[in-house]
């Protein structure tokens, strides 16, 4: 059954319609079941989208790698003082050879330090400690020959006297 009212479809037995609220009389249709007529329904809203935040995958502690402490590099100043000081010392020490020999080396690593510091570059006090110290080291090398040979004469001079003595 129908309201008469707002047409809407009202259930058998219902004093009222549930939705306009009009009276509604009861009476027993005339002719047999006739097809319903179609009711009018208004088209279907579209459903509204439901908002929600992404999907957030599960949370995961990043990994750090922890960078290696280094100390850092400070380039420390290279005197050049003791390339001039070794090499004067090896100039003057090398008359007695060896240790003019051992002192103008020392001196020329110094030096090559300083001009390694220095971008391969001696300058000053490095550049004439390396001069002074390679004169010095040829000169003791001299002097090492010279002292090598004095021995061998003196040995041969003192057994040439020890033989010439036996032989009187």
């Amino acid at each position: 059954m129908f309201c008469p009212q707002c047409g809407n479809n009202v259930s058998d037995g219902v004093s009222f319609c549930p939705n306009c609220g009009t009276a509604i009389k009861q009476t027993q249709p005339a002719q047999p079941a006739q097809p319903a007529q179609p009711v009018y329904q208004a088209p279907a809203q579209p459903a509204q989208p439901v908002y929600q935040q992404p999907a957030q995958p599960a949370y995961q502690q990043p990994v750090y790698q922890q960078p290696a402490y280094q100390q850092p590099y400070t380039a420390q100043p290279v005197s050049d003082m003791p390339a001039l000081i070794l090499g004067i010392l090896g100039l003057v020490f090398a008359e007695t050879g060896l240790i003019g020999l051992i002192l103008s080396a020392i001196g020329l690593g110094k030096a090559k330090k300083c001009a390694a510091a220095n971008g391969g570059v001696l300058t000053g006090k490095a550049k004439a400690g390396k001069i002074l110290a390679t004169i010095g080291l040829i000169f003791s090398i001299i002097m090492m020959v010279y002292w090598f040979v004095m021995i061998i004469i003196w040995i041969v001079a003192l057994a040439g006297g020890a033989i010439s003595s036996l032989m009187d």
